[in-house]
């Protein structure tokens, strides 16, 4: 029986809330694999982003792939491994040396090594970095919507979560105890 590695990734909590979970991905990737009779030997998951940061979980399960050698590495969908086309190459490049094939539940699988697998390929890892490129414009726009908003009663802007974008700074300040608050 062939056998898998399972990934699973959200890029925040707020992803995870909105239904796109990591036991909802692994599930989905059970149910492929039972159907395709692969034995999934691994689980891994996290929550980080697929397109910069820090990657220690992803790196993980590569490392240990690398060296445990399973037939396939199964994901819900390309973008679970990484929306930076550069490291899905690099990545897919070592795996696919190491004899370990890439599946998705949500995406058809493709060979790489045909000439219309290539094309298919490389326009999935473009779509993934230009759909992490989308979300990054209507994000800096959603948090300049957010500063330019007001609160009636302090004048100061919404938070807005996370980390400010260049050039702002985070100030936190309580209604009825901070002086500006």
């Amino acid at each position: 029986m062939p056998t898998a590695f399972a990934w699973a990734r959200v890029s925040s909590k707020d992803q995870e809330q909105a239904g796109n979970s990591i036991p909802g991905q692994l599930r989905s990737i059970r149910e492929f694999a039972q159907a395709k009779g692969i034995n999934i030997t691994q689980e891994y998951s996290a929550s980080e982003s697929a397109f910069q940061g820090d990657r220690d979980k992803f790196n993980g399960m590569v490392a240990d792939a690398i060296r445990l050698h399973p037939d396939f590495i199964l994901a819900d969908e390309s973008s679970r491994l990484s929306r930076d086309r550069e490291v899905s190459i690099r990545v897919k490049r070592e795996l696919r040396k190491a004899g370990i094939h890439l599946l998705y539940v949500n995406e058809p699988d493709i060979d790489p090594r045909s000439v219309a697998g290539f094309w298919l390929e490389s326009i999935q890892e473009t779509k993934n970095q230009a759909t992490s490129l989308e979300i990054a414009v209507a994000t800096i726009r959603g948090m300049k919507a957010n500063a330019a908003a007001r609160d009636p009663e302090t004048g100061w802007c919404y938070h807005n979560g996370g980390r400010p974008p260049y050039g702002y700074r985070r100030r936190v300040l309580e209604k009825g105890h901070d002086s500006k608050g």
